[in-house]
């Protein structure tokens, strides 16, 4: 397993105390999930910095290995702290920015990874996934 680096560790710590949380355990757990999302980001290289490829990798990873509310919660985790990253100017731009673009929606296996991105409700038929605005 790849660790990530002492300085996403350092990033990660201070992110999350800029978070204002209401139990004492969840810095702790949000930490674990943030440091695992950084090892991910660090597989594909060093200093690595996430692109919408990575992020779509991860989703589905992830969407393999956790229950879709789960994902769900800890995607948006990620988010933020992508969105926090981008303004400490530590990353040029948030993936999420790109794959919240609606133009994105065919770009997604599952309606899960599709809801999860574009924050919209989504209708599945058969043939194809309509967006409720």
């Amino acid at each position: 397993m790849t660790r990530p680096s002492s300085i996403d560790t350092t990033l990660i710590e201070r992110f999350l105390r800029t978070q204002h949380f209401r139990h004492a355990a969840t810095p702790k757990n949000y930490a674990g999930t943030l440091r695992n999302f950084a090892a991910f980001v660090s597989k594909h290289g060093e200093g690595a910095a996430p692109t919408v490829p990575i992020m779509q990798q991860w989703l589905k990873e992830r969407s393999l290995k956790w229950p879709a509310h789960i994902l769900y919660h800890r995607t948006f985790l990620v988010e933020r702290y992508l969105k926090w990253l981008q303004e400490q100017g530590v990353i040029a731009s948030s993936p999420f920015t790109e794959l919240h673009r609606p133009e994105r929606v065919n770009d997604f296996a599952t309606p899960g990874d599709v809801n999860l991105v574009c924050g919209r409700r989504v209708h599945w038929s058969v043939s194809s996934p309509q967006v409720a605005g």
